[in-house]
């Protein structure tokens, strides 16, 4: 480990300055071409999944009655 210097103290530490950072920013006139948003609505309900997950739905409910009733599953 190297000796401290007058000059390498805690106060000494480099500040953030907003004004050195330098922004990237979109050229005027260009728009976002190919950027689709990550959800998007659909205008159907899928129902197979729909339905597959009510099922899990019930069957995990069904289940853990059993555990906490101590009965065994069907």
């Amino acid at each position: 480990m190297g000796k401290k210097t007058k000059g390498q103290g805690a106060s000494q530490k480099k500040q953030f300055s907003p004004e050195r950072t330098p922004v990237k920013e979109k050229p005027s006139g260009q728009k976002d071409r190919g950027k689709k948003p990550v959800l998007q609505k659909l205008k159907k309900p899928n129902w197979p999944l729909t339905g597959l997950a009510g099922a899990g739905m019930v069957l995990t409910a069904y289940l853990a009655l059993t555990v906490w009733l101590g009965r065994p599953p069907l």
